[in-house]
């Protein structure tokens, strides 16, 4: 009986040599090798081909030396073609902040209006109503500064050289004389515009990458949108017009402490400022005047006394602040100032220092909160127990209590430490 031979298959198809490849096992003589797999030739001698191919002399060798170097090369090449792309619009960011802080200070006429809210475009929690009224900052070259917020009205007169600070309820101004040529820049500093490209400004130089970039199209009008975060991780943003330069918008978060309920958890709000420029013919002369028609008391300061004055503040609201941090880290005190920051509004810097021009130097308040070492605030005697100080040119001291009581003192021996 005949039986029917069968064709060998393809080698890549699984059969045939393949197959048999798998009946030959490694201790099968060369020759039969040989003779079961037609057209392939002994393997016996290649062993020590392979060992020289693989001397550090031979063809593979060098192929290893090689293939990292290769690969570097491949990455530095990479690099020169994508880093020139990125670095012009890096450094064109960090340009258009220099360019709109340095706008700021020379436009003619300004309007910056400021709103408190949730992040949502809507008016915050009823908890927080009223405690942040909209402001507005309206200057004009030559003429003067004003910055309105909740009834009180601070006016710079640059034609008297002189500032005022009205209350609309009260009906009083105090007025004292000022350098003309420092207040306005000053006034504008307070802002939160100021302020945020500040913020962008400084991340910018130190790692650019920290600051994102990106372009909108807006009413016809090209705008570049920075952002990036400040010192606390809290989201900074600025849009700037790319053809003149100047900031259109800016938005920052600040903590918010609710002063009925201790412990209560700390609230962010958001702070957004619109800037418009308008004809500087449109805005009245008599905005600027020192002393508004509604007057009726005059106080006229000393520039040293107004320098007190919000000497006081400053450590009021640093009393605050510190009754907040122990309220939230059982109540014990912060080892520093920069311990306050999280809980504050505006910078701990901006709080620390009083410099209003025509004063006879800048006032720096002096934390005394480690001269109580490990003690608590809750074991302090509070009417006592000294926060901060402030050493007045004339050689008195203003002092904050723990009871967030500020007093000056004629800086005499008798008086408290």
């Amino acid at each position: 009986m005949k039986t029917r031979r069968s064709e060998p298959a393809h080698p890549m198809h699984g059969g045939g040599w393949i197959d048999l490849l798998r009946l030959v096992r490694p201790e099968t003589p060369p020759a039969l090798r040989d003779r079961c797999l037609p057209g392939t030739a002994s393997t016996a001698g290649t062993a020590p081909r392979r060992a020289a191919a693989d001397a550090p002399g031979g063809r593979r060798g060098r192929r290893r030396r090689l293939l990292p170097l290769v690969a570097s090369a491949a990455l530095i090449a990479l690099a020169a073609i994508l880093v020139p792309a990125r670095m012009p619009r890096v450094a064109a960011a960090a340009a258009l902040l220099e360019t709109a802080v340095g706008a700021l200070q020379d436009v003619e006429a300004i309007v910056i209006t400021q709103i408190i809210d949730d992040g949502t475009g809507q008016d915050p929690d009823r908890t927080f109503a009223g405690m942040f009224p909209a402001w507005r900052f309206i200057s004009r070259a030559g003429l003067g500064s004003r910055f309105e917020t909740g009834g009180v009205t601070e006016i710079y007169d640059a034609r008297d050289r002189q500032i005022a600070t009205f209350d609309a309820d009260s009906g009083t101004v105090e007025l004292s004389g000022i350098d003309a040529t420092l207040m306005r820049p000053m006034m504008l500093a307070r802002t939160r515009v100021h302020e945020n490209l500040d913020v962008l400004r400084l991340r910018a130089g130190r790692d650019r990458r920290s600051v994102r970039d990106s372009t909108v199209i807006r009413d016809g009008r090209r705008i570049r949108v920075l952002s990036g975060t400040d010192e606390h991780g809290r989201p900074v943003l600025a849009e700037i017009d790319a053809q003149t330069g100047r900031v259109l918008r800016t938005e920052s978060w600040f903590p918010v402490l609710p002063a009925d309920e201790a412990g209560a958890p700390i609230v962010l709000l958001r702070a957004v400022t619109v800037c418009d420029y308008p004809d500087p013919g449109t805005l009245d002369p008599a905005l600027f005047h020192a002393i508004p028609p509604a007057a009726t008391t005059v106080i006229r300061l000393s520039p040293e006394d107004r320098a007190v004055r919000q000497c006081m503040t400053n450590m009021r609201t640093l009393a605050v602040l510190v009754h907040a941090f122990a309220q939230r880290n059982g109540d014990r005190l912060p080892d520093s100032l920069d311990a306050l920051a999280p809980y504050a509004e505006r910078p701990i810097a901006f709080y620390v220092s009083s410099e209003w021009p025509g004063s006879t130097t800048g006032l720096t308040v002096e934390s005394r909160l480690d001269s109580h070492g490990e003690a608590r605030l809750d074991t302090l005697d509070w009417t006592d127990a000294v926060l901060f100080a402030c050493a007045l040119p004339d050689g008195r001291i203003v002092r904050c209590y723990a009871d967030s009581r500020v007093e000056v003192h004629s800086g005499l021996a008798a008086d408290p430490p």
